[in-house]
């Protein structure tokens, strides 16, 4: 969950504002004094005992989260498969794009390339594999990008070294949360022409239609300023998913659980300082108080998570099953 990551953050010389304007050691009983007094050998400074205590207080905000609304909702699992497309490779056909482009696909969640209107916002991009085809031995690049109004913000790079001539494979295996739209493209090569003959499965309950996310060939100038969209993915293919998650709904309302993360990060550097094997004031004869002090936090955490998570409703959603609610009915004799 990296959008969460840094949401909520410490106050400290040389970091950064947290777009949340929330930070840990404001809580009562929260300072970097006390951090500092559980480091270890492991976690040597007050920011490595920080973030590993940010980490498990994202897990459990994001598992809380999760585990309530599943007592709501019937959620899907798999929207779209995309297996791939290796077949109609043509090596010889030449391209209009240039090699200094960026070539490759799209993906969007959007009835269609230029739209962001999403059928859901739970759905989720996951990437289980790429595969470039290369015309000679060698090495390349692939890059991923956001993509948010013409806008490209680079995510992810993959290298390929000592490739050989025909399909290299790169394992991804990674969830891009909060995305509606990508850009998976390489440069620098001389690109065979691939069309797009897509084999996906789409399954629909009747509820509204699932199959709105779509891949597009196409190229982006090397300046990332211009798009142009083809039948073409220049020799670059890939295992998709397009998975319905609660963590991309968590992503796209962080605002709404910011101070059940606050408060989780508390819980988690007071159970780090109760636990740590360090002997100072902070770990002996202030235990009680971290003890007290991190069950009020617990309460708070769950009073303030419930309060978030009361409004929360799928209207029209395809990743909900038919939009059904999960209730006890009674048969009465």
């Amino acid at each position: 969950m990296n959008c969460l990551e840094n949401y909520v953050s410490v106050k400290h010389c040389g970091l950064d504002e947290p777009e949340s304007g929330l930070y840990v050691n404001d809580l009562a009983g929260i300072s970097l004094k006390s951090i500092d007094a559980s480091a270890n050998s492991e976690k040597v400074t007050f920011y490595e005992v920080w973030k590993t205590c940010e980490k498990r207080a994202i897990k459990r905000l994001t598992t809380s989260i999760s585990n309530e609304l599943l007592k709501r909702f019937r959620l899907k699992k798999v929207i779209e498969y995309y297996k791939g497309w290796k077949g109609n490779i043509n090596t010889v056909t030449n391209q209009t794009a240039s090699n200094t482009d960026y070539k490759g696909f799209f993906i969007n969640l959007g009835s269609d390339v230029n739209t962001f209107a999403s059928p859901s916002e739970l759905l989720t991009i996951n990437i289980q594999e790429l595969s470039l085809y290369l015309k000679a031995d060698g090495n390349a690049t692939i890059k991923v990008f956001e993509v948010i109004n013409d806008t490209f913000t680079l995510l992810d790079t993959f290298s390929i070294v000592d490739g050989t001539i025909g399909f290299n494979r790169v394992n991804v295996n990674k969830m891009y949360f909060g995305v509606k739209k990508l850009f998976i493209g390489a440069s620098g090569l001389n690109s065979p022409h691939l069309p797009l003959t897509l084999n996906n499965d789409c399954t629909d309950c009747g509820c509204v239609e699932l199959c709105n996310a779509n891949l597009k060939g196409g190229y982006v100038s090397s300046d990332l300023d211009t798009i142009a969209y083809v039948n073409n993915s220049f020799g670059l293919t890939g295992i998709i998913n397009i998975n319905c998650d609660f963590a991309s709904f968590i992503c796209n309302n962080k605002n709404l659980f910011a101070t059940s993360l606050w408060f989780a990060q508390g819980y988690e550097l007071l159970t780090e300082r109760i636990h740590s094997e360090r002997i100072n004031k902070f770990t002996t004869v202030d235990a009680k108080i971290a003890r007290e002090l991190r069950d009020e936090y617990a309460n708070q955490y769950n009073t303030e998570l419930s309060n978030a998570l009361n409004g929360v409703t799928f209207q029209q959603d395809c990743c909900i099953d038919c939009h059904a609610q999960i209730t006890l009915q009674t048969n009465l004799p």
